[in-house]
């Protein structure tokens, strides 16, 4: 199943399987149930997206932070206008249950169906709500890490506002401020996150700066720009 998930508009033959093994009483797993999941997410029609969601909710075993979040996925990948909302509707379920915690990548997922969208505001005011819980209590379990950073400023590359190019700045900063206060591994700016921050960048002036923010830190992290970081910002 996970071998036929993984080719495009393979959703319908990938349930059909499912459905054979349930034939056969051959128990699924929740690795079983995330296979026919994903091959939906990576369906193209419009109604994908609600097949997946059927999928889990007609699970015989418990779904996991892993099965949501590769629900999430689905949701984020649909070209359906109510795709974001509907992925953060899964999201806010998933936070209201005992077994199941939403991670970072759970929470990138959702900032990503902004994103490809450009919706910069509401993807920047997700993470502004995750950021302050996690800061006013150091224990909050859901942690965003640097890439939710990246993931918002591409949403603000994306969004053609006037101001996209300053907030991108900003939240590079913020970043960079976050890290060298806390320490935290996960919010370190690495060549991906500049590069991201390059390539949000709205003309070449801006991504020179980003760029040369990433030398200058470099000098005292060690950490040199990476071909990816260079090749962002000759496009």
């Amino acid at each position: 199943l996970d071998a036929w998930a993984r080719k495009p508009n393979s959703g319908s033959y990938v349930e059909s399987l499912l459905r054979k093994m349930q034939d056969l009483s051959i128990q699924p797993t929740s690795a079983t149930y995330c296979a026919a999941i994903r091959a939906w997410g990576n369906t193209q029609e419009l109604y994908a997206p609600d097949r997946a969601t059927d999928i889990l909710r007609r699970m015989e075993v418990p779904p996991c932070t892993i099965t949501y979040t590769t629900l999430l996925q689905a949701w984020a990948q649909s070209r359906r206008s109510d795709a974001p909302q509907r992925a953060l509707t899964v999201f806010r379920h998933m936070m209201t249950l005992d077994d199941v915690t939403p991670t970072a990548v759970s929470l990138n997922v959702l900032l990503g169906a902004y994103a490809k969208r450009g919706l910069a505001a509401e993807a920047f005011d997700l993470l502004e709500e995750f950021k302050w819980n996690w800061l006013r209590l150091p224990h909050a379990k859901l942690l965003p890490n640097a890439s939710s950073w990246a993931t918002v400023m591409a949403a603000f590359g994306r969004s053609g506002r006037l101001d996209a190019g300053e907030r991108v700045k900003e939240l590079l900063l913020e970043l960079e401020d976050l890290f060298d206060r806390l320490g935290n591994d996960e919010l370190k700016p690495t060549s991906d996150i500049y590069r991201s921050a390059v390539l949000a960048s709205p003309d070449a002036s801006q991504a020179q700066e980003m760029f040369s923010r990433m030398e200058s830190r470099a000098n005292s992290s060690g950490e040199l720009p990476s071909l990816g970081v260079c090749n962002a910002l000759l496009q």
